[in-house]
């Protein structure tokens, strides 16, 4: 029972590191693709004293074929942070979250498409729930006084960064099984700057002259959501069924709306209250068959040493 409590204490603060991503971007005063480069370098700095214990170990897995999906697997982490902060930066922090909340939908679509998996009724149900959900939050933006409505664009950019994520989760699914999690992290990371600072370099975007509280935020990011909130989850993942975690995120946008309520005024619209229960409840059948089953899986034992964090 403690070892539960403890697990539920792990992963609802977890969940609320996470949603605050958004939020935390709106202190960072500067270009999506900057923001995203200083994100992933941070990261990749600090967890890259973890990462060299197990390197070693984990060369001979590192075949071409595996290293060419890692690289793929690093720019779509990439592509989806740009769409992801682009659509913070330019729409309501809650329809954001909840419109990337629609990666699981995602997911299954391309594991049935590529991987093929089947999918069950209620998982179907929860897709067509989840894409009616966005067209409500998004009709509710769209101005027909023309298609550069901003919030109608920033959900758009939400939901391509749901799918982009998607692709990379669907890319790594094998090798998670296979490479230690500390170097396909690494991997991905370091991936992901060379891919954000080649874009940099080619746009002449800035590298420096930010103001303290850019700096700040960029380091909260890399430390905080990329590293404490993901590991978090990686770490529960080790005693609880993964449908139970992903469940539990649905929290994730209302922390964030709410956050985002007090701090920058967000008001939330009826459409958006349609749109936030429709996916939620979408995203809850996505995952029906497991939600019956026990939440607690015995087969794995809890991990206390903190590289497994990583």
């Amino acid at each position: 029972m403690r070892l539960m409590f403890l697990g539920y204490i792990i992963l609802a603060l977890a969940t609320l590191i996470l949603s605050q991503a958004g939020n935390v971007i709106r202190f960072a005063d500067t270009h999506p693709i900057s923001i995203a480069f200083f994100r992933m370098l941070f990261a990749s700095l600090i967890i890259l004293p973890f990462t060299l214990p197990v390197l070693k170990q984990n060369l001979k897995l590192l075949t071409f074929k595996n290293i060419v999906r890692l690289t793929l697997m690093g720019i779509f982490f990439a592509l989806h942070f740009f769409f992801w902060i682009k659509a913070v930066q330019i729409t309501k922090v809650g329809h954001a979250a909840i419109c990337f909340a629609l990666n699981p939908a995602f997911i299954a679509i391309g594991a049935v498409l590529f991987l093929k998996e089947k999918i069950g009724k209620g998982t179907i149900f929860g897709i067509f729930l989840g894409f009616i959900g966005i067209a409500t939050i998004g009709l509710g933006d769209f101005s027909f006084e023309g298609l550069n409505n901003q919030d109608f664009i920033g959900d758009a950019l939400s939901v391509l960064a749901a799918l982009v994520f998607a692709i990379y989760f669907l890319i790594g699914k094998s090798l998670r099984t296979n490479i230690d999690n500390r170097v396909v992290m690494s991997f991905v990371y370091i991936v992901g700057s060379i891919f954000s600072f080649i874009l940099i370099s080619f746009i002449d975007l800035p590298l420096g002259g930010f103001t303290q509280t850019t700096w700040m935020a960029l380091l909260s990011l890399a430390i905080f959501q990329t590293i404490l909130g993901h590991a978090s989850i990686i770490y529960v993942l080790k005693f609880f069924k993964a449908s139970f975690v992903s469940t539990f995120l649905l929290l994730e946008p209302l922390l964030a709306g709410l956050v985002a309520f007090f701090l920058f005024s967000e008001k939330i619209t009826a459409a958006a209250w349609g749109g936030y229960i429709l996916i939620s409840l979408g995203i809850v059948f996505l995952f029906e068959d497991d939600i019956k089953k026990t939440f607690i899986n015995p087969k794995h034992k809890p991990q206390n040493n903190i590289k497994d964090l990583l």
